[in-house]
């Protein structure tokens, strides 16, 4: 069973605490690479005035912060085997059974 503690303080600040206990992840590489492609350059940029949310700041050091902590006791992580097409002969592509076709 799982347990999650959220925390916002007055100024913004957010705490997330979450404890995964005999855990069994089956993951896929691609997906660590998309979910570390959205926390480093995921993030909006505001061109146009009109589009800022209220409380924006565009000054980094003045955004509030977020702490996530993600505590795994006695985990069993396995990764999805990436898959490599074989490589074909000379003969066997595709391009070649069709002209070897044309020639007969």
């Amino acid at each position: 069973m799982f347990k999650m503690i959220y925390t916002q303080e007055s100024w913004g600040t957010q705490l997330i605490d979450l404890k995964l206990p005999n855990i069994k992840l089956f993951v896929n590489l691609q997906t660590i690479f998309t979910l570390q492609d959205f926390f480093v350059v995921g993030m909006p940029n505001y061109v146009n005035k009109q589009e800022v949310p209220q409380s924006f700041d565009q000054d980094i050091e003045n955004i509030p912060r977020m702490e996530v902590n993600i505590h795994l006791d006695n985990p069993m992580i396995c990764f999805e085997q990436l898959i490599r097409e074989p490589e074909s002969s000379e003969s066997g592509t595709v391009a070649n059974k069709f002209s070897q076709a044309d020639d007969e």
